[in-house]
Formats: C-alpha cells, structure tokens, sequence
C-alpha cells in the first residue's frame, strides 16, 4: 500500500523531508509547490517528480492522499485547514503557528474533520531519545523527578534569518525542547522562568538578538525540566537529554562521526561531534515519516499532534515573554480539544 503525498515548500528544510519522501518504497511522491518556482522545479528535477501547477490544484486532486507542509511558519495554520477541509492528511513542519489565537482556532476547526494530522518534532524520534523515553516510561528510574536538556548549535542562523525571527531562540529553536520537555515530564508545565543574554560577537549577531539562553519549567506535582541553549558550541552539535528520579538516572548523551578513541603518550581524545541538525537528527526525520505512514495507512495514533503542537508554542511564547519582562510566567491551559481521530491528544 502506498500513500500518495505532495511536497508543500521547497525550501531549507523541504528539501529535507523531499530526500525521504523520494526514497520511501511506501510513498507515491506525487509533486512538490512552491511560490518559488525555481526552487520547486529544481527539487522536482532533483527527484523526478512533478512540478505542481497551484496550491490549489494540489489540494483539489483526488490523486493525492496528503500534504507535507514546509512552508513558511505564518502560513501553517491555514495550510493545514485546507488541506484537512481537501481530505487530505497533513503532515506540517513546526512549529504549528506563531500566534496561539490563530492555532486555537485551528483546533475549533478541525474538531468535526477526521483526517490524521502530525507536527514535525523530530527529535522524539531519534532512536538515543526514543530509548531514554522507554526506559523511564518503563520505570527504570522509579518517580521522576528532574529533567535536563542541552541544546546548542554549532554556529548561528544567517543574520537575515535572525532578523525575521527576532526573540526566536525561544520558538524557532528552543521549542523543540519545550517539545521534548513535555514528552518527558508526561506533565504540562504550569510555570516558566527564562532568561537571555547576546553572548556571541558582533560579527554573527550584529543585531544583538538573544543567542544564549536558558528557561526553567515546574508542573503542577512538582517535577523540573532545566533548559540550557546557545547558538554556538564550536565543538559540534551538542545534544543531550539527562533525567533524574527516585531510583537514578538516564541520560542520551551526543552522537559523534565515530566512537573511536584515541590513547597516546600525551593525548587521550576522541572524534568531534556532529555538526548540524541534519546530520545528528538524519535519522530521525525517516522516522518520523514511518510514524505518519503508520498512522494515515495502518490507523495507529499520530504521535506528535496538533495539541502537542500548541503546548510547545505556548511555552516557547511564555518563555520568550519570561526573558522579556524578567519574571516567570504562569500558564493556564485551556481544557484539549475533543477527540474524533486517534490524531487528538491521547
């Protein structure tokens, strides 16, 4: 059985998710749109696939079972509407909006339509993470107390992509760890305490738009999540998850080009990390496109939902406030939506 899917966005991180649509014996890769015609025929060229025509025509052909969607993230709310109000299941890169309003609105619309819809937080599908998570769900380290997540990039974002996302250390960056933190905790945080500082030299970061940062996160029995996050490690992409409980802890450490390590009279070292998000998360990325073929083909619940989504988004919008204002930031969610497909929060 194959799922036939469009490709909606040719950019950065299009390109990502075209490479595994392209190659997964499931898909039917059925086209790819963008407003940017260049870059959606080369990506098209790229993979022998068709160039399509319109958003529209993309929505209204019957041939195509879903939409993945990497367009920019102001247009994801109304992309994932129509597409879902088109039949299609959705597949929509995070995060899921920028305006909580707008997202929540969102969810009022889908209520009555039954179609799967996924967000793309990958990273709970990195196979290091994704053990770290069955062990700790499985009881290995009795009640969970603390969760630590480190989170830092090898080097900043182009200054014209810091200039259109200012503040976005917090929701372009740090929200996959909000994501991660929840997933972990199994708990919605009721507080966070943030703070950011402008670290790195003028020369990357002209603008003095935050580039270092950290937030703390408390649920309501009293758990912890520390965050810490920098826009620059010059050592690789450091990505660790540590969790503490009653009876101990676990910890997903960094992944490097190979676990060699070299011992000399005068030197005891090993290999450098990996260096980008692409590298260190490839992997992940083809996981999360088998979980949404799993869902949309076989019926199994969507893993990272639409709600999921907007918690992410209210913490990243809590925390960048937090850091803003200089006090923590209460949250008081509203109650989830009601569930008509296995897609809503279980």
């Amino acid at each position: 059985m194959r799922l036939n899917i469009a490709l909606l966005g040719a950019g950065f991180i299009g390109k990502v998710h075209a490479e595994n649509l392209a190659q997964n014996p499931s898909v039917g890769f059925a086209g790819i749109y963008d407003l940017d015609e260049a870059s959606a025929r080369a990506v098209a060229e790229q993979h022998g696939v068709p160039l399509l025509g319109s958003l529209e025509g993309a929505l209204n052909d019957d041939s195509i079972d879903a939409v993945f969607i990497t367009t920019p993230p102001d247009t994801h709310p109304t992309l994932i509407l129509r597409a879902a109000q088109a039949g299609k299941a959705v597949f929509c890169e995070k995060p899921v909006g920028t305006n909580l309003d707008e997202v929540d609105a969102l969810l009022q619309s889908l209520a009555d339509i039954d179609r799967p819809v996924q967000i793309g937080f990958n990273r709970r599908f990195d196979s290091h993470h994704r053990a770290l998570a069955e062990k700790l769900k499985g009881g290995a380290i009795g009640r969970l107390e603390q969760v630590t997540i480190t989170s830092r990039d090898p080097h900043p974002p182009p200054v014209a992509y810091m200039r259109n996302t200012p503040g976005g250390i917090f929701y372009d960056s740090m929200i996959h760890d909000f994501d991660m933190a929840r997933w972990l905790l199994d708990e919605e945080p009721i507080e966070v305490y943030a703070v950011a500082s402008s670290l790195i030299g003028e020369e990357l970061n002209p603008d003095r738009d935050p580039d270092t940062a950290m937030a703390t996160l408390r649920t309501a029995s009293g758990k912890m999540c520390a965050i810490q996050m920098s826009r620059r490690a010059v050592y690789g992409y450091d990505q660790r998850l540590e969790v503490f409980g009653e009876k101990g802890m676990l910890q997903s450490g960094n992944v490097q080009v190979h676990n060699v390590r070299h011992y000399g009279a005068k030197i005891i070292g090993e290999e450098v990390l990996l260096n980008f998000f692409t590298d260190r998360y490839r992997q992940s990325y083809v996981q999360e496109l088998e979980s949404f073929l799993l869902a949309v083909l076989h019926d199994h619940p969507v893993e990272v939902t639409i709600w999921d989504g907007r918690q992410s988004l209210a913490l990243s919008l809590a925390a960048l406030r937090s850091a803003t204002e200089g006090v923590p930031v209460q949250l008081n969610y509203p109650h989830a939506p009601r569930q008509t497909h296995r897609d809503r929060l279980q």
